[in-house]
């Protein structure tokens, strides 16, 4: 009987296959899923630098003055909301209040239920996430457009149709994109009927030109920008711009996109 050599010898075959496959089985569980499994559908347009007239000439003091904001940097922005079914995939719950509507903006959400979702997101991409500034948002949402930002006349350009004061969230996308890509930022007509969370704390308009500005380091209140279908059509100017307390998910008037940072 020849010897058997160490190097080759294995008196535990059996149980080191299993000790592998376990291994990798709590690799496989652990793994975070592909972004594409998180955010079913999800398009973001990537949005050049510029400088633009940001404000309203009318409507409430809060939108006011009209003063010059340059973006300095590109960025992706999601082109529409982030839809129920998106939501879902991420969070595994849907607090909207008109549900049973996959492509419809996902509302009902507070502030922080926003940033619990974006951090959860982050976990499970290479991607980063996160809200637009309010002047990103306002940048991409004029699309070049001149004049004031809400009023019929800029309205037209993002689709700006029908008034649904009296009907529950409508899906995104529904109606023509902007000249840059970017649908539903109007609010209280197609755009799928709810206001959109930012990031910036609340704070008044600067008075000269700023580059990049992310609102106050500290506040009570948050912006919300857009519209709802609980305001009429023939208030555009009211819905340039709005404040709110950053817990309060207004009923069902409050959604949101994202930037996606690559």
């Amino acid at each position: 009987m020849f010897p058997l050599s160490v190097s080759t010898y294995d008196p535990f075959p059996t149980l080191r296959l299993r000790f592998h496959l376990a291994s990798l089985a709590a690799l496989c569980l652990t793994a975070p899923a592909p972004v594409a499994a998180q955010m079913p559908d999800a398009e973001f347009v990537l949005i050049q630098p510029g400088t633009f007239r940001m404000g309203s000439s009318i409507g409430d003091d809060h939108a006011r003055p009209v003063h010059a904001v340059t973006v300095s940097r590109a960025f992706y922005l999601q082109k529409t909301r982030v839809t129920q079914a998106q939501w879902q995939a991420v969070m595994d719950s849907n607090p909207s209040l008109h549900r049973n509507c996959p492509r419809c903006p996902v509302e009902h959400v507070t502030y922080d239920d926003v940033q619990r979702f974006i951090v959860k997101l982050n976990t499970r991409s290479a991607a980063r996430y996160r809200l637009p500034t309010e002047a990103e948002w306002e940048y991409a949402a004029r699309a070049g457009a001149k004049g004031a930002f809400g009023d019929p006349a800029a309205a037209t350009q993002g689709g700006f149709i029908a008034d649904y004061a009296a009907g529950p969230t409508q899906p995104v996308g529904r109606l023509p994109a902007n000249a840059w890509g970017i649908h539903d930022t109007e609010g209280n007509s197609d755009s799928g009927n709810v206001w959109e969370w930012v990031n910036d704390w609340y704070g008044p308009f600067p008075t000269t030109a700023v580059t990049d500005p992310t609102g106050p380091a500290t506040g009570d209140l948050r912006v919300i920008r857009g519209g709802s279908f609980q305001v009429s059509a023939a208030q555009p100017g009211a819905n340039c711009r709005l404040i709110l307390v950053k817990n309060r998910s207004c009923v069902a008037r409050l959604s949101f996109r994202l930037i996606k940072i690559h």
